[in-house]
C-alpha cells in the first residue's frame, strides 16, 4: 500500500495516524513511516476490508436523514404571546442588572 493509499484510506474513515496505532498496537512512529514510505501488505488488506465494512454500514444500516422541514408557521396570536414573554424577560433581565449596579454602587459609598 503507497503512502498516498493509506492517507486516503484514514480520510475515508476518519481516522487520524494515531486512530490506526490504537487499532492495530503499533507505535506512533511505524505508522509516520508507513504514511512516508507506504505500508506493509498486510495494513492495505486490513484497510480495505475496513472501508468495505464501513461502506456496507452506511448502505444499510446508517438511515438517510431526510431533509429539515421548516419549523411550522405560528398563528398570530402565538406570535404575540411569545414576543411579548420575551419582552417580559428582557425587561426584567434589565431591572436585575440596574439592582446589582445600583447596589454595588451603594457598597462603594
Amino acid at each position: 500500500m503507497t503512502s498516498e493509499e493509506l492517507r486516503q484510506a484514514l480520510i475515508e474513515l476518519g481516522w487520524k495516524q494515531a486512530d490506526l496505532c490504537r487499532r492495530i498496537g503499533m507505535g506512533k512512529n511505524t505508522v509516520s513511516t508507513w504514511a512516508a514510505n507506504g505500508a506493509p501488505e498486510w495494513v492495505g488488506e486490513y484497510l480495505r476490508a475496513l472501508l468495505a465494512i464501513d461502506r456496507l454500514h452506511r448502505e444499510f444500516v446508517v438511515p438517510a436523514r431526510p431533509a429539515a422541514a421548516p419549523p411550522p408557521e405560528l398563528a398570530p396570536a402565538e406570535k404575540q404571546r411569545r414576543t411579548g414573554r420575551a419582552a417580559n424577560l428582557a425587561k426584567r433581565a434589565k431591572v436585575g442588572a440596574d439592582l446589582l449596579v445600583s447596589g454595588d454602587d451603594r457598597r462603594e459609598k
